[in-house]
């Protein structure tokens, strides 16, 4: 059968830098060995502090407080473009959702929230891997002023993406099978709101 090998128990915190050119992967205060950060490395392409333009969630027309439209894939496509990811229109779907409008300190803001579902991603994978399964998921909540000329008030996102890729690495010698799990969360909020 093959061999299974858990890279990091569940729930690791990983410290991810670059120095001098090199990426590196700390746990506890220490360097992860060297098959560790090849598993981490195909993963770190997807960046914690990547910014979404929020013009994937703008409608063509006013809305009423409750309605839902189909979020603007260009965007998204652009935003992610930089790491190389193989992300397509056709890869992407999702919603916009009016929640609710809300007061944020003194600013009225519309409060919006979407899903959206990455189906298919073909990331750069070290010679020898290929993907066999992908799937991935962005969900955002965003206070956005009524007047756009203040920028945003306060946004979350929560991107997930789980992939299983396989083959025989020439710097392994190999078979391996890469199940991975990534989640990146990300709370962002204005301060001195009057």
């Amino acid at each position: 059968g093959k061999d299974k090998l858990e890279v990091l128990p569940a729930g690791t915190t990983v410290t991810a830098s670059v120095e001098d050119a090199q990426e590196r992967f700390v746990v506890n205060g220490r360097p992860v060995d060297a098959e560790t950060h090849f598993a981490l490395s195909l993963i770190a392409g997807l960046r914690s502090e990547e910014t979404l333009d929020y013009e994937a969630f703008n409608s063509d027309k006013p809305r009423q407080v409750g309605e839902s439209w189909d979020i603007k894939v260009d965007p998204i496509v652009s935003a992610f473009q930089k790491f190389n990811l193989g992300l397509s229109p056709e890869s992407l779907q999702g919603r916009t959702t009016l929640d609710r409008l809300v007061k944020v300190g003194a600013i009225e803001c519309l409060e919006i929230a979407a899903k959206i579902y990455i189906k298919k991603l073909s990331p750069p994978l070290p010679e020898g891997l290929q993907m066999k399964r992908f799937f991935g998921s962005i969900r955002f909540s965003g206070k956005l002023p009524v007047d756009p000329a203040l920028g945003l008030v306060e946004e979350t996102l929560d991107l997930s993406v789980e992939y299983t890729a396989e083959g025989v690495p020439p710097a392994l010698g190999r078979l391996i099978t890469l199940n991975t799990t990534s989640t990146v969360k990300r709370t962002a909020t204005m301060s001195d709101l009057k």
